[in-house]
């Protein structure tokens, strides 16, 4: 365990120290009565290049088609059980990724994420545009930590990189029919192959998912947290000669439904009475229903177009462009009394559309290789949040406008090896951007205009060593840099907030052992986080308050994590994950809204927002011919949802989770599988927030799915 307020140093010698010991003496312990079963070997891109999990000097989780199948992974939400210090939710499909403590509380048009997102190497600039459902997809690899030379901006947490899979040269498909209860049905269909062979190959895969409500509302009777979406994607690798390669992918999504509608969730100042409540309203008796006087949902659409094309210049020397243009609009309308009565509806809507553009040229030498890169981006954001205030005739809470954010980055990344054992790592990128709001903000009556214009820019290096002691071990340390923008909430009438910067400090060990039935993953981190976008709540001289998000926060988070898969048998499979994180603010004052008359509050040592101490997998598959068993468990720690680290609102215990599937592979190709997620059907708040004191501050969420299962049949030809 950790001892609070460590220093980077000591983290680095100690842990390095430990890990050779450690390591060396794993390496001496295989025996020649070990089989030659191995474990899958995973290739990801994290640093542009092609290289095997294992000799990346990175903290990385990925998952490959298998795993995703195995596991029941359909979306970005459900990564989250599998992966150490990692926390991902979603209200009405917009995303929150947490990894290692850091991520975004911020809401509101226009916020950005603290967790870059990649399509295919694009950036998804917009949480609401990146739940589409994981349909086809190659793999997906989690990089945990500031990725501040080859990601750039709101890296500074991490990536997600979704790759989806490429035409083939034969021809090939797939279908795949699941049902399970609450009447769900997911259908899922792909077709791959040449149409010029050699030259032209094509792929179009597409998915349609629905499924009825896990709850109700009770005054319009209609279904909530509902699920009705799908989607598309088509493929094209062009290859005209051996040197020159282009790939094209276009793909569509579509979601109309209620799924991740916040729920009330009690009371987040028990002497204080619900607003609805004294209103004569109603609130629901089942957590998963909800009182409202109108339906709430979403209408999501997300599309996008990429084009990668790769030139061999020589042997040494390869020229890569990624191109891509997406945009997305949303419409989300969500209850916040809590009850029923006031009839408070907040529609959001959102529209956006972005291109990007990389250039990457890779070179190797005898003994190095190097990234160099630019890239530039444009978003153009419109926002409309409206609200009708329900205490007078034409009152309204109202915030619309225009966004647009133009950045530009030039990189470096080089590894150099001074021997057959150590390698020398570097990389810097200059980023610079530009970002301009224009809108009015409404309340109660009169509309005030706002926005503005600012420029930033921010260079982000790291370095850091790898040591081969052996061909079965790796270790590395590393001292890398990542930002966050500056961001204009679109029509809210408050500054823009400036960046924020964090530096870390990280040590690892990657370890394939027992004739590569062992696979080990540790790494331990230390950072130094610096003027975090938190929550300011101020007094006025009429005894009221003032709210707005501003840099005035500081926050070191240590932690450590080990992802451990074991081939025991030739049919047993054993996986272990678990994360320890100790996340916690250095310098943070403010009041509680929800209690101010309790003034200005010290918040020094108290834990970041969405940061469990503890997380854990154990997994397991057992395979018997063409039957396999797997099943796993996962933990997560209590958390906070606010800084103030109040058991009594906003805050979720303990959990744990049982998912298991049971499969069964015909030689024809047919597959038959029984699956179970929740089995012991827990409740559990994806994320939580308390409502003002107007509503008589309700706490609002999204749930979890409760206990689901079901029969699924695949078909490969």
């Amino acid at each position: 365990m950790f001892i609070k307020k460590i220093t980077p140093k000591a983290v680095i010698s100690t842990s390095l120290i430990h890990m050779m010991y450690f390591g060396m003496n794993s390496a001496t312990a295989q025996t020649s009565q070990l089989s030659k079963i191995q474990l899958e070997e995973i290739v990801v891109t994290a640093q542009r290049r092609a290289e095997n999990l294992s000799d990346v000097p990175v903290a990385i989780s990925a998952f490959t088609e298998d795993s995703l199948s195995r596991l029941g992974i359909d979306n970005v939400l459900d990564i989250s059980a599998s992966i150490p210090n990692t926390q991902v939710s979603a209200s009405l499909g917009v995303t929150s990724i947490f990894l290692r403590g850091i991520g975004s509380n911020v809401l509101g048009v226009g916020a950005d994420s603290s967790i870059a997102y990649h399509l295919n190497g694009v950036y998804v600039a917009r949480a609401r545009a990146q739940t589409g459902g994981f349909f086809d997809v190659e793999r997906i690899e989690i990089v945990r930590g500031p990725q501040g030379d080859l990601y750039g901006r709101n890296a500074t947490g991490g990536s997600v990189n979704v790759i989806t899979r490429k035409p083939t040269e034969e021809l090939t498909g797939g279908l795949s029919i699941s049902y399970g209860n609450y009447n769900a049905r997911r259908l899922e269909g792909v077709v791959s192959g040449p149409i010029v062979e050699n030259t032209v190959l094509a792929r179009f895969a597409g998915f349609s998912s629905q499924r009825d409500g896990y709850g109700e509302n009770i005054i319009t009777g209609s279904e909530v947290d509902n699920l009705d979406e799908y989607g598309g994607r088509f493929s094209l690798d062009i290859t005209p000669t051996s040197e020159l390669s282009i790939g094209l992918v276009g793909d569509y999504y579509s979601a109309d439904d209620s799924n991740g509608i916040s729920h009330y969730l009690g009371s987040g100042r028990p002497d204080v009475q619900l607003t609805a409540l004294k209103f004569g309203g109603v609130v629901p008796d089942d957590i998963r229903d909800i009182a409202a006087e109108e339906d709430v949902g979403r209408d999501l659409t997300v599309q996008g177009l990429s084009a990668t094309v790769s030139y061999d210049i020589s042997d040494n020397l390869t020229l890569k462009s990624i191109t891509g243009y997406r945009d997305s609009k949303s419409t989300m309308r969500s209850s916040i009394p809590g009850g029923s009565v006031l009839n408070a509806i907040i529609t959001q809507y959102e529209e956006q559309d972005q291109i990007s553009q990389e250039f990457q040229l890779l070179l190797n030498g005898n003994n190095w290789d190097m990234v160099l890169g630019g890239y530039y981006f444009r978003e153009k954001v419109i926002g409309d949040v409206y609200f009708p205030l329900y205490f007078a005739p034409g009152a309204k809470f109202h915030q619309e406008g225009v966004g647009e954010t133009r950045s530009y980055a030039a990189f470096a990344h080089v590894n150099y090896e001074l021997s057959d054992r150590f390698t020398l790592i570097g990389g810097l990128r200059y980023s610079k951007e530009t970002r301009e709001a224009d809108g009015e903000f409404t309340d109660p009556f009169v509309p005030v205009p706002t926005g503005g214009e600012k420029d930033w820019d921010a260079v982000t290096p790291k370095v850091g060593i790898q040591f081969h002691p052996n061909k079965d071990l790796m270790l590395y340390a590393s001292a890398s840099k990542g930002f966050k923008s500056g961001s204009f909430i679109i029509g809210a009438d408050a500054p823009p907030t400036d960046p924020e910067y964090l530096w870390s400090y990280e040590v690892g060990l990657k370890a394939t052992l027992l004739q590569d039935r062992l696979q080990m993953n540790l790494a331990a981190f230390y950072y130094d986080y610096e003027d975090l976008v938190v929550t300011l709540v101020k007094g006025t001289p009429g005894g009221g308050t003032v709210v707005s998000n501003e840099n005035a926060a500081a926050a070191t988070i240590q932690g450590f994590e080990a992802e451990v898969s074991l081939q025991a048998t030739e049919g047993l499979r054993l996986d272990l994950s678990l994360g320890y994180l100790d996340a916690e603010y250095d310098e943070y004052s403010t009041a509680d809204p929800v209690y101010p008359e309790r003034g200005e509050l010290d918040l020094s040592g108290n834990r970041l927002t969405n940061s469990p101490k503890l997380t854990a997998r154990i997994g397991a598959e057992y395979r018997v011919g063409n039957l396999s068993v797997s099943g796993d468990v996962v933990f997560s720690d209590e958390v906070y949802f606010t800084p103030f680290n109040d058991k009594s609102n906003a805050y979720r215990p303990s959990y744990q989770m049982v998912n298991s599937q049971i499969k069964y592979d015909f030689e024809s190709g047919l597959s038959l599988s029984i699956f179970g997620h929740n089995l012991t059907d827990e409740e559990v708040v994806g994320i939580q927030a308390i409502s003002s004191s107007t509503f008589g501050y309700p706490k609002l969420g999204p749930l979890y799915a409760p206990r689901t299962f079901g029969v699924k049949t695949e078909w490969i030809f």
